[in-house]
């Protein structure tokens, strides 16, 4: 498990960085690779290869953990490009975590969540 706390009193300071860090291929026999998450409002686009397998994300609660971005077709993003976190990777959870796209409706098509991933589970989160 890491841990990611912008404050420097984690194991990273963003999330995209504690993914990229986590090992490739987990196998289903080694268990989850945990990624905590502490309270605080990300701003970052979060995007899991499709090597980053069982991978589990938890927060510490609903808007506590908030995941956000902006992105969206009337800034020049497709619409499966603009997702906030884009998980890819099978086995994904996620777990106590606030997912945003603060685009807006004036901003016409905007995505908060992207998931490709088989066997992915969203537990207590909100979109």
């Amino acid at each position: 498990m890491v841990v990611v706390n912008p404050n420097g009193s984690g194991n990273f300071s963003t999330i995209n960085a504690a993914v990229a860090a986590t090992p490739n291929n987990t196998g289903t026999q080694n268990g989850y690779f945990v990624i905590y998450v502490t309270v605080e409002i990300y701003e970052e686009y979060v995007s899991t290869a499709s090597n980053k397998k069982n991978l589990m994300m938890i927060g510490d609660g609903i808007n506590r953990t908030i995941i956000t971005g902006n992105r969206s077709v009337a800034d020049g993003w497709t619409t499966y490009s603009s997702p906030t976190f884009a998980v890819v990777g099978n086995g994904f959870v996620a777990m106590n975590i606030t997912f945003g796209n603060t685009a807006g409706a004036i901003k016409k098509q905007a995505v908060a969540v992207r998931s490709g991933s088989d066997l992915s589970t969203f537990y207590n989160c909100s979109f």
